[in-house]
């Protein structure tokens, strides 16, 4: 997805499929541009800027790229240097629904570390 001097931004695909891809695919323009902004700041200089409220720790190694105009959340993990995205979805109320996110992206990551695939 990107690639820069401070970090990568990869998207996590398994069986051939690819969550993050797939979401974006579903955005207006004005979304897509908004998140690959984030995106490319993370790979050139490793942080989101505008005070992180972008690009948010949620828990462990697991954070979440904010697109405020359309509501939506790209959810990731860090690995490194690498920032890798699992899925998306629109923002959901309730702390309930967030730990579901998020426990989806450490499920992911927790996948990735049993098949030798992080840089940790």
């Amino acid at each position: 997805m990107r690639n820069g001097p401070a970090r990568a931004v990869l998207a996590f695909e398994r069986d051939g499929r690819c969550e993050t891809q797939e979401f974006l695919s579903t955005l207006p323009e004005r979304a897509v541009r908004s998140l690959d902004g984030v995106m490319q700041r993370l790979a050139e200089v490793g942080r989101a800027g505008k005070g992180e409220e972008r690009f948010r720790h949620l828990r462990g190694p697991a954070y979440e790229m904010k697109e405020h105009s359309s509501g939506v959340r790209l959810y990731c993990f860090v690995s490194g240097r690498a920032v890798v995205c699992t899925h998306g979805g629109p923002k959901r109320a309730g702390r309930a629904r967030l730990n579901l996110e998020t426990d989806k992206v450490m499920e992911t990551y927790e996948l990735c570390a049993r098949e030798g695939l992080l840089d940790d």
